[in-house]
């Protein structure tokens, strides 16, 4: 993502070898947390996968510590499946079916 033309942050969806779905993932610079950007860019690549890959189904996984990211992946329509470790920590596992 661009501001003023300096990159604020990055995200989108690849394939999962872990999870059934395409995983969803986003990175913002700290500076613009809580500004909308990250909502954004999720509500644009759920639109982008279902839309344009026909993907059925889209997985998020959110640190247990991260509050910011799971509200924003429930109000995006993504719905608590399971607790998993990821590398070590335990992760929120989020899904959204087409």
């Amino acid at each position: 993502m661009l501001v003023d033309e300096n990159l604020i942050g990055f995200g989108g969806v690849t394939v999962s070898k872990k999870f059934d779905g395409l995983n969803l993932s986003y990175h913002l610079h700290p500076d613009y947390w809580g500004s909308g950007f990250a909502t954004e860019l999720v509500r644009e690549a759920v639109r982008f996968a279902f839309e344009d890959l026909g993907a059925n189904r889209l997985v998020g996984l959110v640190r247990t510590s991260n509050p910011a990211s799971r509200k924003i992946l429930e109000r995006s329509g993504f719905l608590f499946e399971q607790e998993v470790m990821l590398h070590g920590a335990p992760t929120n596992l989020y899904a959204l079916v087409r």
